[in-house]
């Protein structure tokens, strides 16, 4: 959804062809993929502890056919999780969507508040989902410490305004769609992970080929300079 409007418009036009990441990004994908299961597990298991007052539902799916706003935009996605809690009586009092992000000890010790790319996509998560609240649960790799649904800033609320922008953002790619265009490129660190850099072939990507004058000591360039 965010950085590169370009990409979204290249997910929404087949054929959807899929580059595939290097080794070293498959390998912290890999890692991401069994803290979340391991996190979905602990959940699960914690729910079920709870008397009936909480549910918890991992990989909730989103599709066309189970939602009017990802029928209207095409939406295929999952949440990694929802919790609905109960009253004594077992009337649903709440639901809260759960998003799993895993980082290394140094970026959770910059961490102040959840990245605004995330807050984007749970927001699609939330209004697909018809839910009010997503808990932004950042685990910490080193030290397994994670962020709490107390601290408010990592407990969100639905925000109509960001689903707006959001919103006018997935028409504007169907717009360049419908006219068979593609906006400019919004190169950067993203384009290391899009699945259609190899048609995109963004500049970013280039090998960055130094000249010999870059490549030579300090001293020696001052000492070549005199000559």
């Amino acid at each position: 959804m965010s950085k590169c409007l370009r990409k979204l418009v290249y997910g929404i036009t087949p054929p959807r062809p899929v580059s595939k990441n290097s080794p070293f990004w498959r390998r912290k994908f890999a890692v991401g993929h069994m803290v979340h299961d391991w996190v979905q597990k602990d959940f699960t298991r914690w729910a079920e502890n709870s008397g009936q007052t909480v549910h918890f539902e991992r990989e909730v799916k989103i599709s066309p056919a189970l939602s009017a706003v990802a029928s209207l935009w095409e939406i295929h996605s999952s949440a990694d999780g929802v919790f609905t809690l109960r009253d004594s009586e077992g009337y649903e009092t709440l639901r809260v969507l759960l998003e799993i992000k895993t980082m290394s000890k140094d970026e959770f010790a910059k961490l102040k508040e959840p990245d605004p790319d995330h807050v984007e996509q749970v927001h699609v998560y939330m209004k697909a989902l018809n839910i009010p609240f997503c808990w932004v649960f950042y685990w910490n790799k080193d030290n397994h410490t994670y962020t709490s649904p107390a601290h408010e800033k990592f407990l969100l609320n639905f925000d109509p305004f960001i689903w707006e922008r959001i919103e006018k953002r997935i028409a504007a790619a169907y717009e360049f769609k419908d006219k068979g265009e593609l906006p400019d490129r919004e190169e950067g660190f993203h384009c290391e992970l899009c699945a259609w850099k190899r048609i995109c072939q963004p500049q970013y990507l280039e090998p960055k080929v130094k000249s010999m004058a870059q490549m030579m000591p300090k001293n020696m360039l001052r000492k070549a300079r005199k000559k």
